[in-house]
């Protein structure tokens, strides 16, 4: 039921993505460019993603995946859902 509530409360628009990120060490609101990123996600596959890029977010992808690679995390690009969700 909460799930259900949740997603109709996104789909009215009364659910969007938090536009101010905080650095936990100063407590100071990020720049949008350290908090994501928009970009081309491959040469072969040409679909413009937006992926969050914080240190900590990162750090923990890389050690979830076992991928010193990583450089950020995809968010949701679907319509209805559009960078509000992982």
């Amino acid at each position: 039921r909460h799930t259900a509530l949740h997603e109709l409360v996104h789909v009215l628009g009364g659910i969007g993505p938090n536009p101010v990120f905080v650095n936990a060490d100063t407590g100071a609101a990020m720049p949008a460019g350290d908090v994501w990123v928009s970009d081309w996600e491959s040469t072969d596959y040409p679909k413009m993603v937006t992926r969050i890029v914080t240190p900590k977010v990162v750090d923990i992808a890389r050690k979830h995946f076992g991928c010193d690679g990583i450089d950020g995390v995809p968010i949701e690009d679907q319509q209805t859902g559009k960078v509000a969700h992982w």
